[in-house]
């Protein structure tokens, strides 16, 4: 894992495809959040970020690249890599972790998808943040 930007309004590293760096991701990821000032909505930008990093790392044939970015009041998440072909049939357990997966970014994302360009897959998610205004 190392930093490829660390700005005030964005975060990235590039990470190898190997479920064992999701905890240190989570952790940096975590550190710069709470610079940013997001409160409770950290927590919701951290299982946004994991659970695409997650089904990122499933498919990976590179390393990945995520990004966070904190756009005035609208924090977009991206996770960027080259991905094999997705299986036409899934495994019912791997089925299940999908929706489990689906459902939260549903849930939690104000709007989320995929965008692809051959082999390279951008996963994102979006996140409305509202601030307090300082006086």
């Amino acid at each position: 894992m190392s930093p490829a930007v660390d700005s005030p309004s964005v975060f990235a590293l590039l990470v190898e495809p190997d479920p064992k760096t999701l905890p240190e991701v989570r952790t940096t990821l975590r550190r710069w959040l709470v610079r940013q000032g997001l409160g409770e909505k950290r927590k919701v930008i951290e299982l946004l970020t994991s659970e695409l990093l997650a089904r990122a790392v499933i498919h990976a044939r590179s390393n990945l690249t995520v990004r966070v970015r904190d756009d005035d009041g609208v924090v977009r998440v991206d996770v960027t890599g080259e991905m094999a072909p997705e299986p036409q049939r899934l495994e019912s357990v791997a089925e299940l972790a999908g929706r489990r997966g689906e459902a939260i970014l549903a849930a939690l994302a104000r709007d989320h998808g995929v965008e692809r360009s051959g082999d390279t897959e951008v996963l994102w998610a979006q996140v409305w943040v509202h601030r307090p205004r300082r006086t």
